[in-house]
């Protein structure tokens, strides 16, 4: 399932890893990742089991788990509220707290916690897509040239090359803006000069 990377938006569904060593994970139940689990549709012999998570409107939206139980028909043992995506999800997922939850797809998280994103093999998820903005003092300013730049690069810009971006800025702690910049100059979208933000 695809999200945009700022909430409101709703999430993918993320699931806990595999234990290591194979030991059960704290809730008694296998975890998704435990048992090889890809799609949400495939989570329904195992919801009754597990404990989802989600922001506390969760039970109400559409996209989310109400969502879950109308397209999917998935119960889950319990809905645990914690915050939308961010450590207290992430923590209760690495301490088997929680099976399921929802994270935002360029969470870097998924790719560092060795998560599972579940494949919403129904369409439950409308696409979300990065969108770029510019403004109309900046093309009066540059130049209608200017317009070909967003879509050049959004036309590159991949959930999983985002991921990478967030992960360098949010866990390595690298500057946003170098970030940005080493990214366009592989590219090729930015000369070795600074790119401006």
């Amino acid at each position: 399932m695809s999200a945009s990377p700022a909430p409101p938006a709703p999430g993918a569904p993320a699931a806990a890893p595999a234990s290591p060593g194979g030991r059960r994970r704290s809730s008694g139940a296998p975890s998704p990742g435990e048992t090889g689990l890809r799609s949400v549709a495939g989570l329904a012999r195992v919801a009754p089991r597990l404990a989802f998570d989600g922001p506390p409107e969760c039970p109400e939206r559409i996209y989310w788990l109400l969502g879950l139980k109308q397209v999917y028909g998935l119960r889950f043992r319990v809905f645990v509220p914690l915050d939308a995506g961010g450590p207290l999800t992430l923590q209760a997922l690495q301490a088997g707290d929680i099976g399921v939850a929802l994270l935002f797809s360029t969470d870097p998280a998924i790719t560092a916690d060795h998560l599972v994103v579940l494949a919403d093999d129904r369409g439950l998820q409308p696409a979300e897509n990065v969108v770029p903005l510019v403004r109309r003092d900046a093309v009066a300013r540059y130049g209608p040239r200017l317009l070909a730049v967003p879509g050049t690069v959004s036309a590159r810009l991949t959930t999983g090359s985002l991921r990478a971006l967030d992960a360098r800025v949010e866990l390595r702690g690298d500057d946003p803006g170098l970030v940005a910049q080493s990214w366009l100059r592989a590219r090729g979208l930015a000369s070795t000069g600074e790119v401006s933000r």
